[in-house]
């Protein structure tokens, strides 16, 4: 027994001294070579969940998402009452951050749920490992939509970091990047780009510019930009995939997941052929190493069907709308945000291709989960966040209200009233406090504030109950 403890000793000190060299490639072979000196069941359990710990970080280190989640799942398995609190809670958190980029959002939240137990039961309640919880906890949170929850949990992490002096800079980095795509999915695009940039500017200094973090800014960025500036958002991108080139291979995720984003831009400006072939490239990469159960996956399989939509090949566009929807049909509530736009989407493929009547139940079933998604968002905001979110709902209302007056001989208009009025009540909902609160006050500051939410509702109500303000129908539809 003695020379099997020893023995593993020795393994998992030459496994660090491997990782403290960043060589994870190397530490994932050794680990797996010397899988035989866990199996023993007296094998002291401590050094069997480091082991087991170490093996599935290599493999998420080396973008191999499965091999990752195996080695966890055995650490898991192999736990009893010797094992302390702390490491249980740290393996807990490292499986469900793997959970989570496979697209088992559910595992992940009771896996993190209980690292957070049971790291305040060991009083690490301010310790850098639970700092890193709350980061991953909040960006699953934010990806189920439930925004409060998750920015909640982002400022409690920042707080500590002012309070606590003593954390390395790397934490403050991460979750002020991390915090930005939050600001970001809430509509607040300006405090966004302050965090990005903040961070950003933080990594550059700490690791250069031919870095992973670096690369990782840059691709964040850019996923900001996309949305209003394409230019802007292919420079960062290519400027990250090539980053990531020389540091990693094409075969790894960190390069597959820059790649697919580049080619998403790349057809936005209308370069549909080099889309096509970074996004076939880049969904076999994906595919292999996150599995085709990852959102990730699914999200690339449907900018493909887009692209193949735009170049006319309209059969395997068709074969590929109907396989992303079945899938997240199957994961009903689980991806809700990437169903409904893929919904949306498959609708103005089947307007154009001239399926009325499918298309409009295609996009009533969007707009009802769409209003679903921003209500469960909005609970729990503040007002200024909820109207910026209320004003990206917009978008989508205007495609809507478009839909339904050039279909108008075959739409069914009241079946639309429900999704449409639901609309309408949250942005006069949202904005009342704020009148009030202008009316009531002599600062110039508050009042200048309503006047911009103000016309942001003027704005979305112009959009839920015009569409298009040119169209000759609005007024007929108004009446209606």
């Amino acid at each position: 027994m003695n020379a099997m403890m020893n023995n593993l000793s020795d393994i998992l000190q030459t496994a660090g001294d491997l990782f403290s060299k960043k060589e994870f490639q190397a530490a994932c072979d050794f680990l797996e070579e010397n899988v035989e000196s866990v199996a023993p069941s007296n094998v002291n359990s401590q050094d069997v969940i480091r082991y087991y710990l170490l093996l599935g970080e290599a493999c998420w280190h080396t973008g191999r998402l499965h091999a990752a989640k195996k080695a966890f799942d055995c650490g898991l398995q192999r736990e009893d009452e010797d094992v302390s609190p702390a490491l249980k809670a740290e393996i807990r958190n490292d499986s469900a951050l793997v959970d989570r980029n496979l697209g088992y959002y559910e595992s992940a939240e009771k896996k993190y749920m209980q690292s957070k137990r049971l790291y305040e039961k060991a009083n690490m309640d301010r310790s850098p490992h639970y700092l890193h919880l709350m980061n991953n906890l909040a960006l699953l949170l934010k990806d189920m939509g439930r925004i409060s929850d998750a920015e909640e949990l982002f400022a409690n992490a920042l707080k500590i970091l002012t309070e606590e002096t003593n954390f390395p800079d790397v934490f403050q980095m991460r979750i002020e990047n991390n915090y930005a795509s939050l600001l970001f999915e809430k509509g607040d695009e300006e405090n966004a780009k302050t965090y990005y940039f903040r961070s950003m500017k933080a990594r550059i200094r700490k690791y250069g510019v031919h870095s992973p973090p670096y690369a990782e800014s840059l691709n964040n960025l850019a996923v900001l930009y996309g949305e209003t500036d394409t230019k802007t958002a292919i420079r960062l991108l290519e400027k990250s995939y090539g980053i990531c080139r020389r540091l990693f291979d094409e075969t790894h995720l960190n390069t597959a997941k820059t790649k697919k984003n580049l080619a998403v831009a790349k057809a936005k400006a209308g370069d549909y052929a080099c889309a096509k072939q970074m996004l076939s490239e880049a969904i076999a990469v994906i595919g292999s190493r996150s599995g085709t159960d990852s959102p990730l996956y699914w999200r690339s399989l449907k900018e493909l069907a887009i692209v193949e939509w735009k170049t006319g090949l309209q059969d395997e566009a068709k074969r590929l709308f109907e396989k992303i929807i079945t899938f997240f049909e199957k994961n009903d509530g689980i991806y809700s945000k990437d169903h409904f736009g893929c919904l949306y989407d498959y609708s103005r493929y089947l307007f154009q291709t001239g399926e009325n009547e499918r298309a409009l139940l295609m996009l009533k079933q969007a707009a009802k989960m769409e209003n679903d998604y921003f209500e469960q968002m909005i609970k729990g905001l503040p007002e200024d966040s909820a109207i910026k979110l209320v004003r990206k709902m917009a978008a989508n209302t205007g495609y809507l209200i478009s839909a339904l007056l050039r279909y108008t001989e075959t739409a069914d208009l009241s079946a639309f009233y429900p999704v449409l009025y639901f609309r309408k009540g949250l942005v006069f909902e949202v904005t009342y406090l704020h009148r009030l609160e202008a009316k009531m006050s002599s600062d110039p500051e508050v009042k200048r504030k309503c006047e911009h939410y103000f016309q942001a509702r003027k704005e979305v109500a112009r959009r839920l109950f015009t569409g298009l303000s040119e169209n000759e129908k609005a007024d007929d539809f108004r009446k209606r």
